[in-house]
């Protein structure tokens, strides 16, 4: 099958030219887009694999045939975190932030050994653990994103099989939407979720 994953790279290397003027870069390559304090960032893209740890990191763990439309993905960015936005909790005046889009990754550093300003993507192998019985085991969980209103969490699966991609409610089997290939759902999600507000209370 074609890979066709480039829409959606050039779509992030585009918002990373675009936004060079309001950026922060971390030692680890990692780039905030619009940083600020809640959110600590609209947007932030990791910087990507080398092929070599792509192999032994994931494909060499993974029990299917892992996708290459994703790994190529990962070569290109190691996840990200897009359209964040801040939530204020009204009844309890707190705020935080969400990121309307996520894009799973493989950690370099773990968690207990990571300065507060070094971050990471979520890491797919353990986000791919998470999922109802019924979703087929050959479905690779890569990513979601948040349905509004109410911020209802959404899955993203890769049936790696043939590269369809799928949505699922979290913990859920029922599909939601369906795409021909990852690079089209990326794009479709990325360009629903630019264009919504960027604060909401609750």
């Amino acid at each position: 099958m074609e890979w066709t994953a480039g829409k959606f790279v050039e779509k992030l290397r585009m918002l990373k030219t675009n936004s060079v003027k309001d950026t922060v870069q971390r030692e680890n390559g990692s780039i905030l887009i619009e940083p600020g304090n809640i959110p600590k960032y609209r947007h932030i893209l990791f910087q990507g694999l080398k092929r070599s740890d792509i192999d032994e990191y994931l494909v060499a763990n993974y029990n299917n045939t892992f996708p290459k439309e994703y790994a190529e993905l990962l070569q290109a960015f190691n996840g990200a975190n897009l359209c964040t936005v801040k939530v204020r909790v009204k009844a309890a005046n707190i705020s935080f932030a969400e990121s309307l889009l996520t894009i799973y990754g493989l950690p370099r550093t773990q968690p207990f050994n990571r300065p507060a300003d070094i971050e990471e993507p979520f890491d797919v192998r353990i986000e791919d653990l998470a999922r109802n019985e019924k979703i087929p085991s050959s479905w690779l969980k890569c990513a979601g994103y948040d349905k509004m209103p109410g911020f209802i969490r959404i899955d993203i699966f890769m049936d790696t099989g043939n590269g369809k991609v799928y949505a699922c409610q979290k913990n859920a089997a029922k599909i939601l939407r369906s795409w021909d290939n990852l690079d089209a759902c990326l794009c479709d999600l990325f360009d629903e979720m630019s264009v919504m507000p960027t604060e909401y209370e609750v």
